[in-house]
């Protein structure tokens, strides 16, 4: 995955209001990204420091 993907989720990801919850499908289509599981991958390998508001798709 490229650094501009995922420096764009991370905003995505970032900007989710706090009490919110999403899916990370929701999450992928805000972000502009086909498959839910992008999401999933960017949070395990370079979300430590991101909120956790989401359910499962």
């Amino acid at each position: 995955m490229n650094d501009e993907v995922n420096e764009h989720m991370r905003e995505v990801i970032a900007d989710i209001p706090g009490g919110r919850v999403l899916t990370y499908g929701d999450v992928a289509a805000r972000a502009g990204v086909t498959s839910a599981r992008i999401v999933g991958r960017i949070l395990a390998t370079d979300g430590a420091d991101l909120p956790r508001r989401f359910l499962p798709s």
